[in-house]
């Protein structure tokens, strides 16, 4: 195992987590074979085991058990001291003693902490987004500013941070998709998906938002019904010119990957386009004000 390597990965979950103190991480699981022979990482679960405790930690500043029961009787609520006393039981069959404000576990397979495993991955990024530069095609990711570690495990988070924002409710999550449309899909100001071109393909003006682009389905298989083959032409193209052709997969991988190209310290017309964006998770509650993650 390469210790280098697992402490980067440990120092960012733990540093993205601290901006993030709403969004509630059950485990992120890095590149195991189980996700599928093609996937590099997934998000296992989503859901913190003891999502009352944590959120009682959260709005205390306060970390150990004691002191949030504490707090939670003082509240004198009886359902929520029900729930904390089912939690802290969960919670004490723990093999060591749990800080509440460290929430989420992170878990690296042998085939992604070993350095071999990781330069096999970083070879085959390389090679693709080559081909694309060689084809003349979008490249599969934009250029970021830290490591590959670094980027995957961002990219996952960003799949977590879209479920909590989806808990925020529509409002917030149409204010958020919106500011990242603005940066996607706009050029000089102004809208580059044109009207012609959503008629010619028997779409509306509303298909053309971000918000609107073919989610990935529980149960999905491969293909698309005709509305989502039209979306992915007309709207596509101008996703992967921002954000590259993974992204355009569908509007799970739009988030997940502007979120680390937001986050990763990219410079340049990428990190501009993605302000707003960034700004929007603040805005509604999610994230705290920082900069970027830094593994330096």
């Amino acid at each position: 195992m390469d210790t280098l390597l697992v402490s980067e990965l440990c120092n960012v979950f733990a540093g993205i987590s601290e901006q993030y103190p709403s969004v509630m991480v059950g485990a992120l699981n890095l590149y195991e074979r189980e996700a599928g022979e093609n996937d590099l990482m997934y998000v296992l679960g989503g859901a913190e085991r003891w999502p009352l405790l944590h959120s009682y930690a959260v709005y205390l500043g306060e970390g150990s058990l004691d002191g949030i029961l504490d707090e939670v009787y003082a509240d004198d609520i009886p359902h929520m001291t029900a729930t904390a006393l089912r939690e802290a039981r969960s919670l004490s069959k723990e093999r060591w003693r749990r800080d509440l404000l460290v929430q989420g576990t992170l878990h690296v397979s042998p085939s992604m902490a070993s350095r071999r495993g990781y330069n096999e991955v970083r070879l085959w990024m390389a090679a693709r987004n080559e081909w694309c530069q060689e084809n003349g095609v979008p490249e599969r990711t934009k250029p970021y500013s830290t490591s590959l570690a670094t980027f995957l495990l961002l990219h996952e988070y960003g799949h977590v941070v879209d479920v909590a924002l989806a808990d925020l409710g529509e409002d917030a999550e149409r204010y958020v998709y919106k500011a990242l449309e603005r940066g996607v899909l706009r050029r000089g100001g102004a809208g580059v998906v044109k009207r012609r071109e959503l008629e010619e393909n028997g779409l509306c003006q509303r298909d053309a938002a971000l918000f609107e682009y073919p989610k990935l389905r529980p149960g999905w298989v491969r293909g698309d019904g005709e509305r989502r083959q039209a979306q992915r032409r007309v709207v596509g193209p101008w996703v992967k010119d921002t954000l590259g052709s993974y992204a355009a997969h569908f509007r799970d991988e739009i988030f997940a990957e502007a979120f680390a190209l937001a986050h990763s310290g990219t410079r340049g017309e990428t990190s501009e386009r993605l302000a707003e964006f960034k700004a929007a998770l603040s805005e509604v509650g999610l994230a705290r004000r920082r900069t970027h993650i830094s593994t330096r």
